[in-house]
């Protein structure tokens, strides 16, 4: 290591710009108070009674970025068509300032922060907004932002209503669609048979009138007629008695 030069009792050391040449006390002191602070950095080594000239300050590496924020539930998780309340966001990193998006239909009219853990949003679910589920978003001042699927449902006023199954019959060992007409039907709902060797593939939601539900009839299911009932997410739930027969 080079020896640094002694000035005013303090040990100094500075980029002489490639020439070798060791500077005088004043010329350097000079020099020093040229040096733009982007080139040059002086520390002072607590105790020693030296000062050298380091590495640019621009070169020090940036603070890691604080973490996203992580939407963990909403309480409630559901309201009417037409409802205004306060919905209680969980999660963590949350940071003052958050805003909140509750999707199509759903107007957010205040993000409260209560800590980083919980922010309090005020809702309004316009009356004619489609019943089903909702993804949440919230997103920090700093543009980071997370989303969770359907953490909260918009309901009907009504619990669905069940009134036709097409076709309304069928063999044992069958697998086949059956169209669900009906009303207050919401996305996500789920269709069941009072024999539980019928087994429900899959639901497709068209419409709150509308629902095809593919099946599976056991060879061992009884012949006669079964209740179909079809649930919504809030769990409010219509059937229809003897809406399908085995035949």
């Amino acid at each position: 290591m080079p020896e640094p030069n002694d000035i005013d009792g303090v040990e100094s050391k500075a980029n002489d710009g490639g020439s070798g040449l060791k500077p005088s006390r004043r010329a350097f002191l000079k020099r020093l108070a040229y040096i733009p602070p982007a080139i040059e950095t002086v520390y002072l080594l607590s105790g020693t009674g030296r000062a050298w000239a380091a590495s640019p300050i621009g070169n020090e590496p940036p603070p890691p970025p604080p973490p996203p924020p992580t939407i963990t539930s909403c309480s409630p998780n559901n309201a009417n068509k037409g409802a205004s309340l306060s919905v209680t966001v969980s999660g963590t990193d949350f940071v003052n300032g958050a805003t909140a998006g509750f999707g199509s239909g759903i107007t957010v009219n205040t993000v409260t922060f209560i800590s980083s853990s919980s922010l309090s949003v005020s809702i309004t679910i316009s009356a004619g907004a489609t019943a089903g589920s909702r993804d949440v978003t919230i997103t920090n001042p700093d543009l980071q932002s997370d989303t969770k699927v359907a953490c909260f449902i918009v309901t009907a006023a009504n619990p669905p209503s069940v009134t036709l199954c097409s076709p309304n019959s069928a063999a044992r060992r069958a697998t086949l669609n059956v169209t669900i007409t009906g009303s207050d039907f919401i996305s996500g709902a789920t269709v069941s048979f009072t024999d539980n060797k019928i087994t429900i593939n899959s639901v497709i939601f068209f419409a709150s009138t509308t629902l095809v539900a593919n099946i599976s009839i056991a060879n061992g299911t009884r012949r006669e007629a079964k209740n179909v009932t079809v649930t919504n997410p809030d769990l409010q739930s219509g059937t229809l008695v003897g809406g399908f027969t085995v035949t």
